[in-house]
């Protein structure tokens, strides 16, 4: 069976339909938890989860298809043309972790976490180029992190 490729917006309509019942989700909060989605997706099954890349901007991580599909929004109220049942269930437990872990903090919060953290830095210590942060150095540290016993 072929897997279907998986978008960041396919991941972040799970993300909303998990994340009902909670906090209202921003636009910065769903940034936030797709980047913690894919970080430690990579350390625990080594699959970047979805396709898109991500950036590191001034103020944080930022996925070009997610902020052009929210630009001018604050709250996400609604995500259509996505299409979450590409999902592995492996995929959709880590994306159940994540966001019980992280989905209590504030988009801030996460952002703040994620600035301070080595990919993000990495990606704008030049201050050149775009800024994409990269797959190889997410996993290396995410995956120490793991192995060190570093609550997520």
């Amino acid at each position: 069976m072929n897997q279907k490729k998986v978008t960041a917006i396919d991941v972040a309509s799970y993300i909303f339909y998990r994340s009902l019942n909670r906090r209202p989700l921003t636009v910065i909060k769903l940034q936030g938890l797709l980047y913690y989605c894919r970080a430690w997706s990579l350390a625990w099954n080594d699959d970047k989860l979805f396709e898109d890349d991500i950036y590191a901007l001034r103020y944080g991580p930022r996925i070009k298809s997610i902020y052009e599909l929210f630009k001018g929004t604050f709250k996400v109220k609604e995500i259509t043309n996505a299409h979450p049942q590409h999902l592995t269930l492996e995929q959709k437990k880590t994306i159940h972790s994540i966001v019980n872990t992280y989905g209590v903090k504030k988009g801030q919060w996460l952002t703040k976490l994620i600035i301070m953290e080595t990919p993000w830095q990495a990606a704008r210590e030049n201050n050149l180029g775009d800024h994409k942060i990269k797959l190889d150095l997410m996993l290396e540290f995410y995956r120490a992190v793991g192995l060190a016993g570093t609550p997520i």
